[in-house]
């Protein structure tokens, strides 16, 4: 089943937005439970606790935010999202609104996708005319509207405490945590904030029931989700696919196997901060808990399939560059320990154990040092590198 690729656009009038309201905000957090929704940026918090916490804090003055920074490197979801069906998105974050008390929302988005922006500002504008926003949202009594906010391009600006200093004029950096943004978020204020394909899902779950958007997953998981397919496959792209597929499925079925017939030699789950695997885990359900067993992460579904042609050094020392240029610079396990990591990558000699073990111990010190889920995650590409093609870093 297609609900946000693939299917009819999603359309005014907003009738989930509707039934939500004679739902109740008690009803509809519970069917987002029972739907298993979890949030799609990476991090993967259910979305019913969430929206639950931000409905419970205190205060009359609280806060939407929708995610569509999309900075992880092979994720490519919420921009077509954006552009093919924006109206699922705004109906997602009315509905939280209602449900919250949220008054407010806005969408932080890269400035590169513009024609996604221009794509929800005319949507904005439909559901406007439609009544569906303003003064009294929805028939509802509640004000709620939506404000588009350029984001500047940084990659830490994904991460949602870092997101939120760059709304309110403050360097993108990440905060400590707690306290968490659905208790003190956007101006100290309780926020919800959930990224694109997370929005996008709820009409459908306020409309089918959230056990029915359950049972749409295979292999013990839950649910739908989109999945971005890259590197060295026939058909890269966005599938829209149960929760649990395995990645053979993805990269052999759907993308088409891998181009001019080459041999897979790795495949990362999760985007770039994901730890690459090798083909004896393809098999393996593409959900949190089952790869967190397998020893890498679900994170933003974006799989990126690396052929026999590439050595798995050279892969880290690309990924590992790139988190190096992209670190924000608060914390110095981070900011110093990528780029000791890539000196260490650059080394002619690096094959002997005793670096082995020190490239290890540099990347145990950034990700457990690290303030945010930047420098925890950026080394695994090394740690999984070392791991299963260690020949690859002599």
């Amino acid at each position: 089943m297609n609900i946000l690729l693939n299917a009819p656009a999603h359309k005014l009038p907003y009738l989930s937005a509707r039934r939500a309201l004679e739902m109740g905000p008690e009803r509809v957090i519970a069917a987002l439970k029972d739907s298993g929704l979890s949030g799609r940026g990476g991090a993967g918090f259910p979305t019913g606790v969430k929206w639950e916490t931000v409905r419970n804090a205190p205060g009359p003055e609280k806060y939407v935010i929708i995610n569509a920074e999309e900075s992880e490197p092979g994720t490519f979801k919420d921009r077509q999202v954006l552009s093919e069906n924006p109206h699922a998105v705004i109906e997602g974050a009315l509905i939280g609104a209602l449900a919250t008390g949220c008054t407010q929302g806005y969408i932080y988005i890269r400035p590169d996708y513009r024609k996604p922006a221009a794509a929800f500002a005319a949507a904005l504008e439909q559901a406007r005319k439609a009544g569906m926003l303003g003064v009294n949202a929805a028939g509802s009594g509640q004000a709620f509207d939506i404000e588009i906010v350029h984001g500047g391009g940084a990659y830490i600006c994904g991460e949602e405490t870092a997101l939120i200093n760059s709304m309110m004029g403050l360097r993108g950096e990440p905060n400590t945590k707690p306290p968490f943004p659905a208790i003190a978020g956007f101006l100290s204020k309780p926020t919800l904030l959930s990224n694109v394909e997370t929005f996008a899902y709820v009409p459908w779950i306020i409309a089918q029931g959230g056990e029915a958007f359950a049972r749409l997953g295979v292999n013990g998981c839950k649910g739908l989700r989109l999945f971005s397919v890259s590197g060295d496959v026939a058909r890269p792209g966005n599938y829209e696919l149960p929760v649990g597929t395995t990645a053979r499925e993805l990269i052999f079925t759907h993308a088409g196997g891998m181009r001019d017939n080459l041999e897979l030699k790795a495949f990362v789950p999760g985007g770039a901060s994901s730890a690459p695997l090798p083909p004896s885990l393809l098999d393996t359900p593409m959900d949190f808990k089952p790869l967190a067993q397998a020893g890498s992460m679900l994170g933003s579904g974006a799989v990126i399939a690396i052929s026999v042609r590439h050595s798995m050094r050279d892969v880290a020392r690309n990924v590992m560059g790139f988190f190096e240029d992209e670190s924000c610079g608060k914390c110095s396990p981070c900011r110093i320990g990528c780029v000791r990591i890539n000196e260490m990558l650059d080394q002619d000699d690096l094959g002997q154990p005793a670096h082995h073990a020190l490239l290890h111990e540099l990347a145990d010190a950034v990700m457990q040092g690290s303030l945010c889920g930047l420098g925890m995650a950026a080394p695994n590409v090394v740690k999984g590198g070392l791991k299963h093609w260690v020949k690859d870093f002599s």
